[in-house]
């Protein structure tokens, strides 16, 4: 199985807590690469399309892989059909902020596909898991943006927010291609 390990120029809330105060000032001090609107439908369309049929991931599928997030992975790797997948691992080593500093690094533990079948296998089992059929898509709160920011220096959009039953779930696209999914709680 492939290890890939990336430095990440942001925190981990997943293994670390923040307050409020961490959480504006980091989404706010990230860079962001906007959108056009049309990438902004583009990825509205998908992600509909996404809720209402599980077996649509092909029209997304980036020719590479899809990065899980370790708060999601932490909720999915119980799920059977998920642990027996030989998915690629993926370390993210980000800083930790408390109270608005750096202070020191972690390392967070998460996957990634390896290749089409398995990103079309991993979606339609992660569909019944996360209760995507009865999803919405939402704004984006600054908790949501606080764990997609976490992870990257700089940010492209468009990310998307969903809410189901279980959780709440931001979608990142690159040129209309899903390239990173990740829980970020209620």
């Amino acid at each position: 199985m492939k290890t890939i390990f990336l430095t990440l120029s942001l925190l981990i809330a997943s293994v670390s807590v923040s307050t409020a105060q961490d959480t504006v000032a980091i989404v706010k001090a990230t860079p962001v690469k906007t959108a056009t609107e049309s990438n902004w439908q583009t990825a509205r369309d998908a992600c509909h399309k996404l809720i209402a049929d599980s077996v649509y991931t092909d029209s997304v599928f980036g020719g590479f892989m899809l990065m899980i997030g370790p708060r999601l992975w932490e909720e999915l790797q119980t799920v059977p059909e998920i642990a027996r997948m030989k998915l690629g691992n993926l370390m993210l080593n980000v800083p930790v902020y408390r109270n608005g500093n750096a202070n020191g690094t972690e390392i967070a533990y998460s996957k990634f596909t390896q290749g089409k079948p398995q990103y079309t296998e991993l979606w339609k089992s992660m569909y019944s898991a996360i209760d995507l059929h009865n999803g919405k898509l939402v704004d984006l709160n600054d908790r949501d943006k606080y764990f997609c920011w976490q992870y990257f220096a700089k940010v492209e959009e468009p990310i998307i927010a969903i809410e189901t039953g279980t959780g709440r779930y931001i979608l990142q696209f690159s040129s209309g291609h899903l390239l990173f999914i990740e829980s970020t709680g209620y």
